[in-house]
């Protein structure tokens, strides 16, 4: 089947066909005024060097030329191509720990901010792969399903924060359940989890969650953010700002608790990393690395149809015929 990919320059054919509206209208007044003086057909034949057929010809010739012109410019396309695209990816899944600790500042601007940029980050490396977004604070829950929509990904990390969680605390067990579910069993794609926490966490579920989940293929990374240190978690009191504090009315120093977040990675079998004061480009890396390491499965097959163009055909015809139709002007 014939098509343009650029209909839009098609309106161009205005341009012929007003020139040629214009040059009838031209010849016709012209054999008005020689039929005034006599004889139109004796006066044309009188003059030498002149050629009403030849002319008629060359306008022609002009005419079409500028037509298969504005035919090149729009791209005359013919037929199709199938062209069969398979991609081979596999899924992963981000749980972002929003809980109330990941405020605390003791790694800049604050814990979620610097989890939240990281995980932006990362999700950009791995955009080639299906990806889904968990959150998780007291408790854990899907907050975007497997999906190939960067934007949609970028957007659901970039809002999240501790209002969206309903209980405090981190149930890292309850982010390898809700990432379970995401992931499923029906693709046959390998499963990533990469949980970003301060691992402040007594969960006892959380080993035969990792132990299960690793168990079914799925690889578990973590990265810890936060220092040894610690640091408070500013809080909202009464309209002005303050400190988490204890029933003794002490500021609560969050520290980053290191050692089950280790565990994890390992029951899991991938690795542990933690962000600290340097750049998250090295940790991204290795991520990215032991990823590709994984064997991806053909997850998606697209058909495309793609036209042959053949507007050299029509731009070399109009040059030809302008060529001849100017060839001693």
């Amino acid at each position: 089947m014939w098509r343009f990919s650029h209909t839009e320059h098609l309106f161009a054919l205005l341009l012929p066909a007003v020139l040629g509206l214009i040059y009838a209208l031209r010849q016709a007044a012209k054999l008005r005024l020689l039929a005034r003086i006599g004889s139109a057909e004796l006066l044309t034949a009188m003059m030498q060097h002149h050629s009403p057929r030849l002319e008629r010809r060359r306008v022609a010739a002009a005419l079409t030329g500028i037509s298969l012109l504005v035919l090149a410019l729009a791209n005359p396309q013919w037929g199709s191509k199938p062209e069969t695209v398979t991609q081979r990816s596999l899924d992963v899944v981000l749980a972002l720990d929003i809980s109330l600790s990941m405020l605390a500042e003791d790694v800049p601007p604050n814990r979620l901010e610097r989890a939240k940029q990281f995980a932006r980050d990362l999700a950009a490396e791995l955009r080639s792969e299906r990806m889904g977004v968990v959150l998780l604070a007291g408790n854990a829950y899907p907050h975007i399903p497997l999906t190939t929509d960067f934007a949609a990904v970028e957007m659901a990390l970039q809002s999240a924060h501790p209002g969206l969680a309903p209980s405090t605390g981190t149930a890292l067990g309850e982010a390898i359940r809700a990432a379970t579910k995401v992931l499923g069993d029906q693709s046959p794609a390998a499963k990533v989890l990469v949980i970003i926490s301060d691992g402040e966490t007594h969960d006892e579920d959380a080993e035969a969650q990792a132990k299960a989940a690793a168990k079914n293929g799925m690889v578990l990374f973590t990265v810890g953010v936060g220092t040894q240190a610690g640091g408070f978690i500013p809080v909202n009191v009464a309209g002005r700002s303050d400190y988490k504090r204890d029933e003794r009315g002490e500021p609560v120093r969050s520290r980053l608790e290191e050692p089950l977040l280790r565990n994890i990675a390992q029951w899991g079998e991938g690795q542990y990393h933690r962000l600290g004061s340097a750049a998250d480009e090295g940790v991204i890396r290795q991520i990215r690395n032991h990823i590709d390491t994984l064997e991806k499965q053909e997850a998606e097959r697209w058909q495309f149809d793609q036209f042959r163009s053949f507007y050299q055909i029509f731009l070399a015809a109009g040059l030809l015929l302008l060529a001849w139709a100017y060839r001693k002007l």
